[in-house]
């Protein structure tokens, strides 16, 4: 009898280890849906600015695995905005209102004035006005939450999202971009600040307390300055240009000199999910740490996406996206870890759903519970890529750091109980469990005749 027992219980142990084992064998089993492999080359441009925009925004029905440019589904758009990722923008006689930004432009000069973003309680004008000195734009153009200002040598790519961004790429030498700052607000140059920023993140000091000004108005102040004032704050920074704060009668001028680079500001996100870490995320772009990133939402089979590249031989191209997978394809010819950010509605990708796994080039990433690990994190091996996820207002903010970069793909799967227990590893599974236990109970039947 004792024999008997047993037996059953062995089989029954072997069999709840099976079932134990299925997230991961589901998860191991392969494709989802077995999309492209090639790449998924986006914009099919190299590296370089000879691509027709730098940033972008669009549609994927998912159906080749490749990312689109045919603008944005309005239902994307309209829980993009839900969602407070991205918006839409709509100009009417050079008055541009979109969903989180508003500025006016210039259509013969491409001058933008008035730049705000808008907040919760109203707007925070940033900029009286921006001028790229000898530019003249010959189109105009609106791609889902990016706008497109461009000629032969010059792109500027604006980005109705929380954080404003407005990017400006040369083809040319000597591309001066020249932000005249709104009343009540300072510039200050980044470097003195970076510890400063590292204790406002510790600490919650309110950086608008901050007391740190340049020792000469004209100083050349390296690779960014911080745009602070007004409750709200940003950066303007570049790869290999200059910058130079310039106080007259007029107001306060930053004046980016760049060739054959690239220019960004971007804010810390005045109407948002009140991500932990944004201090230390906008002070890591300033730094060069954060390379990309891009937030999508799915509806309806149809992926919604914009995205914003802080460096400027970075590229990041969606390859496909369904529920609860998603795959990107980074690259960059600056070798040096950098960290990616991936922020997606829940109903794309829900990341408290089941076991969660991702991939850098199929290997498993590490993770963590703390973003500033990720955000500083700067070995070279394998081994040392690490992510953290942070849960805010129906959204995640994957933050992946990527050790050495050519080229990479990520894989990004959640994957429930139930969605183990029905896939082809896991009926696998479930039926040689049954099996075992069919046996055990012959064995016993035997035992007892």
């Amino acid at each position: 009898m004792s024999k008997s027992i047993s037996i059953k219980f062995f089989a029954i142990a072997i069999g709840i280890c099976l079932l134990s084992f299925l997230p991961s064998m589901a998860l191991a089993d392969g494709d989802g849906r077995g999309g492209s492999n090639d790449g998924g080359q986006g914009n099919g441009n190299a590296f370089g600015h000879d691509q027709q925009w730098k940033d972008k925004s669009g549609s994927d029905d998912g159906n080749d695995g490749n990312d689109v440019d045919n603008g944005m589904s309005q239902k994307g758009v309209e829980k993009g905005y839900k969602r407070q990722l991205f918006g839409h923008f709509n100009m009417t006689d050079g008055v541009v209102d979109g969903k989180f930004i508003t500025f006016a432009i210039d259509e013969s000069s491409g001058n933008v004035s008035d730049y705000a973003l808008r907040n919760g309680s109203g707007e925070v004008t940033f900029f009286d006005s921006i001028q790229i000195l000898g530019f003249a734009p010959s189109n105009i153009s609106q791609h889902g939450s990016v706008m497109l200002v461009m000629n032969s040598s010059i792109q500027v790519i604006i980005h109705d999202n929380p954080t404003g961004m407005f990017h400006v790429v040369s083809n040319e030498t000597n591309t001066t971009i020249s932000f005249l700052l709104a009343p009540g607000m300072s510039a200050l140059p980044l470097s003195p600040l970076v510890w400063e920023w590292r204790e406002v993140e510790r600490n919650g000091t309110d950086l608008d307390e901050l007391n740190v000004v340049p020792e000469d108005a004209n100083e050349d102040l390296g690779i960014a300055v911080a745009i602070v004032g007004n409750g709200a704050y940003g950066v303007i920074a570049t790869d290999d240009g200059n910058i130079t704060i310039e106080e007259t009668e007029n107001g306060i001028f930053v004046n980016v000199t760049v060739s054959l680079d690239h220019a960004i500001f971007r804010a810390k996100p005045v109407f948002s999910h009140h991500w932990m870490n944004q201090n230390a995320i906008l002070q890591a772009i300033s730094e060069g740490r954060v390379a990309g990133e891009l937030s999508m939402v799915l509806v309806d089979g149809v992926t919604t996406y914009d995205t914003m590249e802080y460096r400027d031989q970075f590229r990041i191209h969606l390859m496909s996206a369904e529920r609860d997978r998603i795959r990107l394809q980074v690259e960059d010819q600056e070798h040096r870890g950098k960290v990616v950010i991936l922020n997606v509605d829940e109903d794309a990708f829900n990341s408290q759903k089941g076991e969660l796994r991702l991939e850098l080039d199929g290997v498993a990433v590490r993770s963590t519970t703390n973003p500033l690990e990720v955000i500083y994190e700067d070995g070279a091996e394998t081994s040392d890529a690490v992510y953290c996820v942070i849960e805010s207002d129906g959204v995640s903010q994957f933050l992946v750091y990527v050790p050495s970069f050519s080229v990479h793909q990520l894989t990004l799967t959640s994957l429930g109980p139930m969605d183990a227990l029905f896939s082809v590893m896991g009926v696998v599974a479930i039926v040689g469990a049954l099996a075992i236990v069919a046996i055990a109970g012959i064995l016993v039947l035997r035992r007892k005749r």
